[in-house]
Formats: C-alpha cells, sequence, structure tokens
C-alpha cells in the first residue's frame, strides 16, 4: 500500500491532482490510499497517527508553509517522498536543502507528472524489496536499494553493500537472473551493477556514488551496459 498526502490551500488544485493520481493508479496494480487536506496542521496531525510515504506540498500555504510541514514529515517519517509545488521558482532553493524528490510547478504539466510519479513509485517500490543471501546455511536479508555492486570471486559471489560485503556460493550470471527487474546492468564478466550507484559512465569504466569506486567495463559488455544505463536515466533518474 502506497500511502499518499496531499496538501494545498486550492480547491481547485486538489481536484485536479485527485483526478491525476486516480487515473494513474487506475493504470497500474498498485494499491494506493490517498488523502487531501486544506491545512498543513491537519496533514501532521494523520502523519503522527500513520505516516505518508509521498506528500504532495503546496509551498505557499497560510497556516504553515510546505518547506515547514515537510520538515516535520522528516521528523516523522525520515525516508518520505516530498514533492513540492509552486508557481514561485524563489522557493525551489528551499525544496531541495529539504532533500525533496521533485518539485512541480502549477499548472502542472501532464507528461512531466507521470513521468515522476513513475519514478518515485519505482524507488519506493524497490525500497521496500529485500534480497535473500544464503551462505553456509545462514540465510540474510538486505535490501535491494542498498545492494551497489556484485563481483565474481572463483565459486563465489561478494555482495557489496552500503554497509558490508556478503559472500554467498554460486555464479554470478545466476544473481543477474534474479536482479533481472531490479536495474543492475552486466559490465564485465565479473561485476553487476545497480545502475542507482552509478555517478559516471566512461567506454572503459564506471565511476561509483559509493566511495568513488571505479569498475572496468569490458568491450564484450561496453554498448549493451551503456545503452541500459542511458535508457534508466532517461525513465527512472534515480
Amino acid at each position: 500500500m502506497f500511502r499518499i498526502g496531499v496538501c494545498d490551500d486550492e480547491a481547485y488544485f486538489r481536484k485536479d491532482l485527485k483526478k491525476r493520481l486516480k487515473a494513474y493508479f487506475e493504470s497500474k496494480k498498485f494499491k494506493s490510499e490517498i488523502i487531501f487536506f486544506e491545512r498543513g496542521r491537519d496533514l501532521l496531525k494523520v502523519a503522527e497517527k500513520k505516516p505518508f510515504d509521498l506528500a504532495f506540498l503546496d509551498i505557499e500555504m497560510p497556516d504553515m508553509d510546505g518547506v515547514a510541514v515537510g520538515q516535520k514529515l522528516r521528523r516523522i517519517k525520515p525516508d518520505v517522498f516530498l514533492i513540492f509545488v509552486t508557481s514561485h521558482h524563489e522557493y525551489v532553493t528551499q525544496a531541495f536543502r529539504l532533500g525533496a524528490f521533485q518539485y512541480l510547478e502549477k499548472p502542472l504539466n501532464d507528461s512531466f507528472f507521470k513521468q515522476e510519479m513513475e519514478r518515485v513509485v519505482t524507488a519506493f517500490v524497490l525500497r521496500k524489496q529485500d534480497y535473500v543471501l544464503e551462505y553456509k546455511g545462514v540465510k540474510t536479508k538486505i535490501p535491494i536499494s542498498q545492494m551497489v555492486y556484485l563481483e565474481s570471486s572463483g565459486w563465489n559471489v561478494l555482495v557489496h553493500t552500503k554497509e558490508k560485503d556478503y559472500k554467498i556460493v554460486g555464479k554470478l550470471s545466476e544473481e543477474e537472473i534474479r536482479l533481472l527487474d531490479y536495474y543492475f546492468i552486466r559490465i564485465n564478466q565479473s561485476y553487476l551493477v545497480n545502475m542507482k550507484y552509478i555517478k559516471q559512465f566512461y567506454s572503459e569504466k564506471v565511476i561509483l556514488w559509493h566511495k568513488d569506486k571505479i569498475l572496468p567495463v569490458s568491450r564484450k559488455y561496453k554498448d549493451n551496459a551503456r545503452c541500459t544505463f542511458l535508457e534508466y536515466q532517461r525513465k527512472v533518474g534515480i
């Protein structure tokens, strides 16, 4: 269940966003719960009892501005996705300092709105998925979103995450199949990389956001990997 809170003091915008969100989720096999508010304080009261996964916040509101509401939502649920909506560019910096997922201008652009919904839903799904590892009879669950890259090492596969490394017995090609729907790409015979962590993609190497790690790209995998990564950037942009 994807729980969404929408807060805007303008009735016409709440109505517009309700229509867009309804149309979006009707086209998906994805359950959502969407609650609309006119005042930021009312949204916060509900969030304190049951936090939201995503909040659409108008920045300019009379009782409490959207940035202040976003700050309080972050205290309630640090990983809440925040999308700010306004007609004024001068508030963009404030929104992104808070770690906003996106900033939307009024009136909403339909294609851009759908694109950003795809992006936030994808991020939410990935965040929720766990990967089950087994080594010497011990099973471990780790969030797929925390997996940076996998490395072939003899008869084993090393799973490098943001926090620590794990070892499993198996082939990298088998793990590649398991992770086919989770935005991982093979860059050479030994490495399978989570595209979320690719900072720069060169013809012979990739640089990762995690510790600026450099991994080689082989000629065999280069073209397909680059095309897949560019498509990922275009569609998801995470």
